[in-house]
């Protein structure tokens, strides 16, 4: 009783802040979740093509920091959304089919992917460059 307890604590804890898209990946075990963002994503993303959203954190590959494997994986990733190819993503099942193409079409399925091949620091760094693309609110129209 008393996991049963601690469990539903941890859940309400998920949900207060914010964790549903964490839940609902635990729900489904084996299934592969929607890519998402877990944090605020800047308006500026919503402007951009999706192909554009993984090359703007391609140019910032000396301020990120990026290794040469994260900008390898993440030059295959804009070549492919740019392209609109699928990228195969596991299935998690033992048999056949072992993968499921995703096709990404929108900006935010595309920093999504993105950001599983940053750290959580390059991460929140990607979204300080995207806030500064945001226009300014007294700039507009000038």
């Amino acid at each position: 009783m008393r996991h049963t307890m601690q469990s539903g604590a941890l859940v309400l804890a998920l949900v207060a802040a914010g964790g549903t898209t964490q839940l609902r990946a635990q729900a489904r075990p084996g299934a592969p979740a929607e890519p998402t963002v877990n944090m605020p994503v800047p308006a500026s993303i919503h402007q951009l093509a999706p192909g554009e959203v993984v090359g703007q954190i391609l140019a910032q590959r000396h301020y990120l920091l990026l290794s040469d494997q994260q900008f390898a994986d993440l030059s295959g990733l804009n070549r492919a959304v740019r392209d609109g190819r699928p990228i195969y993503e596991p299935t998690g099942r033992t048999k056949p089919p072992y993968e499921r193409p995703l096709k990404i079409t929108t900006p935010e399925q595309a920093l999504a992917r993105a950001f599983t091949l940053l750290t959580p620091q390059q991460q929140h760094q990607s979204l300080m460059l995207f806030a500064k693309l945001e226009p300014k609110p007294g700039k507009q129209g000038e």
